[in-house]
């Protein structure tokens, strides 16, 4: 009889003692979201701090303020090239994209947006992810302020400064 009570004690004190170093475990590493990916399928950190401020503008090929508003985009960003950073996040499809560059060629850093990129509108308070809409990031990467609509130069430059 002491037998049997013996092996009991023995396996509740192993299953007690797995599940104590699994408490202590280490958890995985958290997978970073990517919300966009450059035009080879590389990630592109949209959120990342870049030691200039950012403007992030998100758009769509069939989005006809957004296609208006990218040559404007791309001007301002050459002008202003030593202290703003352009990314153009599209809400679509990379065929579409391609597609859309082959007619309409940009110097603008061009990416696509993952599933994550309309998360992250809604985020930055875009319930209805409407196009266009652009974030203002600081040199670190913090959102300073958001824009909803296309722009033009005096709206832009006041949104920046």
């Amino acid at each position: 009889m002491q037998r049997p009570v013996i092996v009991f004690i023995a396996i509740v004190a192993a299953v007690a003692g797995f599940l104590i170093s699994q408490k202590n475990a280490p958890l995985p590493a958290q997978t970073a979201k990517v919300y966009a990916s450059d035009l080879a399928g590389e990630a592109v950190d949209v959120t990342a701090g870049s030691g200039k401020l950012k403007l992030v503008n998100f758009w769509a090929s069939w989005c006809a303020p957004c296609v208006e508003e990218l040559p404007l985009l791309e001007s301002y960003a050459k002008d202003n090239t030593d202290t703003l950073e352009v990314l153009a996040v599209a809400i679509d499809t990379l065929a579409h994209v391609n597609e859309f560059l082959e007619k309409h060629p940009l110097e603008l850093p061009v990416a696509v947006g993952t599933s994550y990129a309309t998360e992250l509108m809604v985020d930055w308070g875009n319930d209805i992810t409407a196009l266009p809409f652009t974030a203002l990031l600081d040199a670190d990467g913090n959102l300073v302020r958001v824009h909803s609509g296309a722009f033009d130069a005096k709206a832009l430059d006041a949104f920046v400064h």
